[in-house]
């Protein structure tokens, strides 16, 4: 009987398409309170995996030896619970901007799974599903091993998020032999063998390869910010984000009556609050773009009056406009959460011959400064133990040089110069949800623990954090965070 992880190279180009698709097979808006569930509309999205298993798994499938737990009943119905949840709770809160889920999104959700597996086959679909949560449950027992099984049974410590125990999850991997009982307390615990260790890391290579990771952790940073309601004023509060902007505009080269385009614009701060509609005239245009509908909501209440301002849900990787539509492409604070490569690709096909592209970006967190560096200990002396290149997502200061110069005959006369972003870190509870909750700036890093240690290394940093405010004081902790101002100009010859 074939393996699973034989199977991984057949299911990487589904599980890259599943995700362009927006059908996510694994749990994804996992760190933020995304949508309210009420216990009406969590027993439809039961009723609706229930059905799917029931009339895309066929029971013989099941009649498979017990050592193949992949394609058992009650995983595969709790693989499907958590896909149609995440694919609800994505459409309904970052596409529509939904509190709840209503029925009508847990159905559509329903629906596009049967057709990805009418489209793709029902057993990849559910293979890759089962995936997902066994990546979860793995990295769990190997971090807390032995885990007590009652921890394990529970969810709280890696799957806080499922609405179903995991008894027969924890039987099954048992069974088919990736943990095994340890009996030396008397508490019954379990811990990865051998063979749960290797698929561990090739789940964990699948799921980075095909991306899934990072679509996890950049759905969870649009859904922070969206839910972050003092973002303006933690933004004016905590760092020198206003005199940057203003230099951005000084030096955008913008012109009256252009068609400029902004991308990452959050809540309007830039568009509207540092006066960027006002460059381009009353004749001029500003289409601004954010993937978080949260933020963008926020933006379309600012009062403004002048160049027509147009608010789009829209990432920078996938930009839904024509080529050769913009005169000029601005933003700030954005590039760093991008996948950079393809973001400065799409900027240059929107672009016409000679825009220019303006903007400033963050670089990798210090780790010259002594309270930062004493504060975030816990995050870097791991990551040191761990072998890990950086604990940040955070572009290095030669990273964007590096990118432009294999994007032949795309920018030229690039302007690349060093910036100090200025963060004032005393005001820690709102620090730490900024940094966590909102830009999810340590998440290459964070997302080798499982959710219960996450949630403790942050309690940890909180705490650490009031403490390095007595040691240090106020002045003491004002973060000197290394940064970026990139100025190109778009070219479309041939070469």
């Amino acid at each position: 009987m074939t393996e699973i992880v034989e199977e991984l190279p057949r299911l990487a180009p589904i599980m890259k398409k599943l995700l362009q698709e927006h059908i996510l097979v694994g749990p994804t808006l996992t760190h933020v309170s995304v949508a309210t569930i009420t216990s009406h509309h969590q027993q439809l999205i039961h009723q609706e995996a229930r059905r799917l298993v029931r009339q895309y798994w066929p029971e013989h499938w099941f009649a498979r030896p017990a050592i193949q737990p992949y394609y058992q009943k009650v995983v595969a119905t709790n693989a499907m619970i958590d896909a149609i949840t995440s694919t609800a709770a994505f459409y309904a809160h970052l596409r529509l901007g939904q509190s709840g889920l209503e029925g009508s999104m847990i159905l559509v959700a329903s629906k596009l799974l049967e057709t990805s597996m009418k489209r793709y086959s029902p057993e990849t679909v559910f293979a890759l599903a089962f995936l997902v949560n066994a990546y979860d449950d793995y990295q769990a027992i190997q971090y807390y091993q032995p885990m007590l099984v009652t921890d394990f049974v529970s969810g709280q410590y890696h799957r806080p998020w499922a609405s179903y125990p995991l008894e027969e999850e924890c039987k099954l991997i048992l069974d088919y032999g990736v943990a095994e009982w340890v009996s030396s307390s008397d508490r019954l615990s379990i811990r990865l063998t051998k063979k749960g260790e290797d698929h561990l890391k090739e789940f964990q290579a699948f799921l980075q390869e095909t991306g899934f990771l990072e679509k996890r952790a950049a759905l969870n940073r649009f859904a922070g910010f969206g839910q972050m309601e003092d973002y303006d004023e933690i933004m004016n509060r905590l760092s020198n984000a206003k005199e940057l902007r203003a230099a951005l505009l000084k030096n955008a080269r913008l012109q009256p009556n252009m068609h400029v385009l902004e991308l990452g614009c959050g809540t309007g701060m830039l568009t509207l609050d540092a006066g960027l509609y006002k460059k381009v005239g009353l004749f001029g245009q500003i289409t601004a773009i954010d993937p978080s509908l949260g933020m963008l909501n926020r933006a379309m209440k600012k009062p403004y009056s002048g160049a027509s301002v147009k608010f789009l849900q829209a990432t920078a990787e996938e930009l839904p406009f024509e080529s050769n539509t913009f005169d000029a492409a601005v933003g700030f604070l954005f590039l760093h959460f991008t996948d950079i490569p393809q973001a400065l690709r799409e900027i240059h096909r929107v672009c016409k011959p000679g825009a220019w592209l303006t903007t400033i970006y963050g670089l990798q967190f210090p780790q010259t400064e002594p309270f930062l560096e004493e504060w975030l200990a816990p995050i870097f002396q791991q990551s040191r133990s761990m072998s890990k290149d950086s604990v940040d997502r955070m572009p290095k200061e030669d990273t964007i040089r590096n990118i432009l110069s294999t994007l032949e005959c795309t920018y030229e006369e690039v302007t690349l110069e060093p910036v100090e972003i200025l963060g004032k870190t005393y005001e820690i509870d709102q620090i730490i949800r900024f940094w966590f909750q909102a830009g999810n700036f340590f998440e290459p890093f964070m997302r080798n623990l499982p959710w219960k240690a996450q949630q403790d290394l942050i309690q940890q940093l909180t705490e650490r954090g009031y403490r390095i405010r007595e040691k240090y004081g106020e002045e003491g902790m004002i973060q000197h965070h290394p940064g970026q101002f990139l100025q190109a100009r778009v070219i479309k010859s041939t070469c």
